[in-house]
């Protein structure tokens, strides 16, 4: 912890430094590259690069001495230091709102690093269940409406070539034979070549591993070269309130969804007032994640009594928690196996949760459509 906290020392005061030596620069330097000739001139700006400089390899030192779980959450309680040196040299005033904020992210960062690799041996096994979790209800209702054949798409990254993977793993188990299994470079915006054969292949269920954008230019494309898959769905993108930007071929699209504001899931009602009136917008499923996060956190505080970094991870090892996102469980190896995503379908320019029962705010509507008869 030695070199942590001095790593720490060295990042805060540097930044102290350097926040004193700016404000005490000429106002009408401000914005100007003359500002910056100025501050290399005063020792104090240069002491700071200086500590700045030097508290990487410290931090790279005590990586090398100390598990992550030690040296991130100590690094965090450095910020206890900023705060003395802001009172001390800035004037800042320091209360216990900030320092509350302080412990809380550290003890977050704990909580985070504690759930690194090394400190599991199935990190592989909940990476590959989170990208389960993506095409689970599509392949579900696949299977329940008879569908045999599948063709893939994705973009030639990590992610979408891992979902891809996982699908490809998943699709026997749910009666789909896989009849098109290609990538695309990242950046492309015509998938034309492809597309042209799938719509020879004519599988009954079109599957794109893609982001936000992708997933818009292959339903829009697979609208203009007219591909009558009998379900339509995307890993990415259909979650997202600017797909009904693509108009009739964003219609009876499916995509996963990890929360929505009308889940019934503990609490989320409240959150979700709660959110609208401090923020005057709707929380999306990043703001959800996070606070349901923090449940998890605090419900293990209170259990432990205390910050500490052992107790909290062996308390949330065996925590069972309903929260805003959803059930938190993870079994004796760290996987999470309480949540599960749902699964939705663009029906008449709105997302309607479809699957599973417990969630689900309509009926699936499939075989999908053909394209003479969207609106």
């Amino acid at each position: 912890m030695g070199l942590a906290g001095a790593a720490a020392a060295c990042f805060e005061g540097g930044y102290v430094l350097q926040a004193y030596e700016a404000r005490r620069a000429p106002t009408d330097r401000a914005l100007r590259a003359s500002l910056f000739a100025y501050l290399a001139r005063r020792p104090r700006w240069l002491v700071a690069a200086g500590l700045l400089t030097l508290g990487w390899p410290l931090q790279v030192g005590a990586l090398r001495l100390a598990p992550l779980t030690v040296v991130q959450p100590t690094l965090s309680l450095g910020l206890l230091l900023l705060l003395a040196f802001a009172a001390r040299w800035l004037h800042e005033r320091v209360g216990v709102r900030e320092i509350a904020g302080v412990l809380g992210i550290a003890a977050g960062t704990a909580v985070i690093a504690w759930g690194s690799p090394e400190h599991t041996d199935s990190h592989g096994d909940a990476v590959q269940l989170a990208l389960a979790l993506a095409p689970l209800g599509a392949l579900t209702l696949a299977k329940a409406n008879g569908y045999k054949t599948l063709a893939l798409l994705a973009e030639d990254t990590a992610f979408p070539k891992a979902v891809s993977a996982e699908v490809g793993k998943m699709a026997g188990e749910y009666g789909l034979k896989i009849v098109f299994d290609e990538t695309y470079p990242k950046g492309s915006s015509d998938f034309s070549a492809l597309l042209t054969k799938v719509k020879q292949i004519a599988p009954d269920v079109l599957f794109a591993n893609s982001y936000l954008p992708d997933s818009q230019g292959i339903l829009r494309q697979c609208h203009e070269l007219g591909i009558e898959a009998k379900m339509f769905a995307v890993a990415v993108g259909a979650a997202e309130p600017e797909f009904r930007n693509l108009g009739p071929s964003a219609e009876y699209v499916f995509g996963a969804t990890q929360w929505a504001a009308t889940m019934p899931r503990t609490g989320n009602p409240a959150f979700v007032e709660a959110y609208q009136r401090k923020f005057n917008r709707a929380p999306d499923y990043h703001s959800a994640a996070n606070y349901a996060s923090m449940q998890v956190l605090e419900a293990a505080v209170k259990q432990v009594g205390s910050l500490d970094q052992d107790k909290l991870a062996a308390a949330i090892s065996k925590l069972k928690l309903d929260t805003v996102y959803g059930r938190f469980e993870v079994d004796p190896r760290g996987v999470q196996i309480g949540f599960v995503s749902a699964l939705l379908q663009w029906q008449k320019g709105k997302q309607v949760l479809v699957w599973p029962d417990d969630v689900a705010k309509g009926k699936p509507i499939l075989p999908t459509p053909p394209w003479s008869q969207r609106q």
